[in-house]
């Protein structure tokens, strides 16, 4: 069940790398603090949860923050 989870997870947020949960720890997810790709000078933003619906509001909520609208 952990996988499907993680797979719906990077499914839907592309921009995030995610950890399972680690012998019933948290799940983790960390992504640039910016909508710039990654790189070793950009600050990062790190999630941790205890259950993927948590995880998810949380990355709805940066993503949100941090992407914007969008306007093309």
């Amino acid at each position: 069940m952990l996988i499907a989870e993680l797979t719906e997870l990077l499914g839907e947020f592309p921009a995030w790398a995610v950890w399972l949960p680690w012998r019933g720890g948290c799940w983790t997810a960390v992504r640039p603090a910016s909508s710039r790709g990654p790189g070793p000078d950009l600050p990062m933003v790190w999630l941790h949860a205890a259950a993927t619906a948590e995880l998810a509001a949380d990355m709805r909520r940066v993503d949100a923050q941090l992407d914007g609208p969008h306007t093309c």
